[in-house]
Formats: structure tokens, C-alpha cells, sequence
């Protein structure tokens, strides 16, 4: 079997006598897609801080490839973990799009030509062409992209978004998750912290379901969904159409799923 991309053991954070995150252990596969969930200050968002370097941990430690965070350098973390703020405003910075994402790559003292080859690759990858556009002029939806583009020019492994559809219209959504299973299919682990039922059941493969700060549940998107209890446990409320076919005795995650499933009246 081969070695997770990610893996947490015991996993703790404390601030002061609040426990955020408390032995959290979890191991994530490359080429995942997983939705992390739960209700507000379950610790989801102090989670992902600890996997992208951000925070240290008070206990347990989190492996990238095999290797401890602790024993890495912030830069060398983000070379692995990319992580993508809910509101891109908090990591967007540069006077244009090529400065922005720019400069991490720049930041890891790599030659221009590479540089330059980096930023045109992650541009691409978002769907940008606005290499002079002064990124605060640009629509929510495009700003993300280019969140994203910016962390994708460090070539990480595990990409994590939070609450990525958040503040975006339905074209934008989709634009936006679109882009996220082509990360996935390029190879990338991909992880979403979302409030969103619809964004899981259609993009997700696994779910991890946090609730004061431990992990309730890791598995399939389906069997989170047929379990009410759970669903409550995390806030949520599952999609219409799946709400519909647990009425009828199953649990559909999609409406082709559902006339699928449903029986067909005999030919007269």
C-alpha cells in the first residue's frame, strides 16, 4: 500500500483552555477529492492551518510524503500544502496578476525563466489572461482564480480551499469547482472546507465531518448523508433530491441517480 499524501496522528491544538482541533487522525490518498465539514468552530479552518504550516500543533504531528511538518520550513510546507483563504482579499497583495503570482516562486529564488514559465502554466490552469490587470479591480470570482493560480505556481501537492464557492454567482461556482477537478485529474489532492451539500455531493469523494474539534466521520459521501443523525451533527441539511429519494427508501446524490433508482411502470 502505498504512503498517504497527508496524514495527521493525534492531531491537537489548544488556544489557551479552548482545544480547536483534539487527536485528530486522518490520512488523505493523492488524487483525492475530500470535503471537510462541520458546524462553525468545529475546528475545520484551525485544521488546515496546522496541515499548511501555518500553525503548530500543541500535540500529535501532521506527515506530508511521510515527513513531518514540524521538521520543515514555512517555504518548504508550502511547496507541498497550498492553501487558498475563503476571501481571497486576505492573501492578494501585488500591483498586477504576473506580480501576484509571481511571487512566491520568485520568493523560492528559482531563475526568471523558470519563473516565468511557472506563472504562465498556473494562469492557464485558472483560465486568466490579465497578466497586467491590478488584481483589486477584478471581479470576487476572478480574484479567486488568481488566489488559486498564485498557490499553484508553487507546484504544491495538496491543494485546500476554504469555503471556495463562498460570496460567488452560479456560473462562478461551477467555474470554480471545474477548475478544482482539474487539479484533481492533473494529479493534485484536493481539499474544500464547505457549508455547501450540493458542492459535495457532486465534486466530493470522501467527507471528514468535525464537531468540537474531533473527527466524527471519515468515509463516503454517501454513507455521511444516510445517516441523519450525523447530518444534523454537522449543521447541514442534505441536498433536496437526496432528502426526496430517502423518502422513497434510498440515498440518491443526484437527480439521475434518483430516476435511475426509482421503478419503471410496465409496458402496456
Amino acid at each position: 500500500m502505498s504512503e498517504p499524501t497527508l496524514e495527521t496522528q493525534k492531531l491537537s491544538r489548544s488556544f489557551g483552555a479552548l482545544r480547536a482541533v483534539a487527536d485528530v487522525d486522518l490520512s488523505v490518498e493523492s488524487g483525492e477529492v475530500r470535503a471537510i465539514i462541520g458546524p462553525n468552530g468545529a475546528g475545520k479552518t484551525t485544521l488546515f492551518h496546522l496541515v499548511s504550516g501555518l500553525l503548530r500543533p500543541t500535540a500529535g504531528r501532521v506527515l506530508l510524503d511521510g515527513v513531518d511538518v514540524g521538521a520543515l520550513t514555512l517555504e518548504d510546507v508550502a511547496q507541498r500544502v497550498g492553501y487558498v483563504f475563503q476571501d481571497p482579499d486576505h492573501q492578494l497583495f501585488a500591483a498586477s496578476v504576473t506580480e501576484e503570482v509571481a511571487f512566491g516562486p520568485r520568493n523560492l529564488g528559482l531563475p526568471e525563466e523558470e519563473i516565468a514559465r511557472r506563472v504562465r502554466d498556473a494562469l492557464d490552469a485558472v483560465g486568466l489572461d490579465v497578466g497586467d490587470a491590478d488584481p483589486f479591480l477584478l471581479d470576487k470570482g476572478t480574484r479567486q482564480r488568481l488566489a488559486v493560480a498564485a498557490v499553484l505556481a508553487l507546484h504544491p501537492d495538496v491543494l485546500v480551499l476554504d469555503e471556495p464557492t463562498t460570496g460567488l454567482d452560479w456560473p462562478e461556482q461551477r467555474h470554480m469547482l471545474e477548475l478544482l477537478r482539474r487539479m484533481q485529474r492533473a494529479g493534485r489532492t484536493v481539499i474544500v472546507i464547505t457549508h455547501t451539500p450540493w458542492v459535495i455531493t457532486e465534486y466530493a469523494e470522501r467527507v471528514l465531518l468535525l464537531a468540537g474539534g474531533h473527527l466524527r466521520y471519515d468515509g463516503p459521501v454517501r454513507g455521511f448523508f444516510a445517516d441523519p443523525g450525523r447530518v444534523a451533527e454537522a449543521a447541514f441539511q442534505a441536498p433536496d433530491v437526496t432528502r426526496l429519494g430517502q423518502a422513497l427508501g434510498c440515498t440518491p446524490l443526484s437527480v439521475e441517480e434518483l430516476l435511475s433508482w426509482m421503478p419503471r411502470e410496465p409496458a402496456r
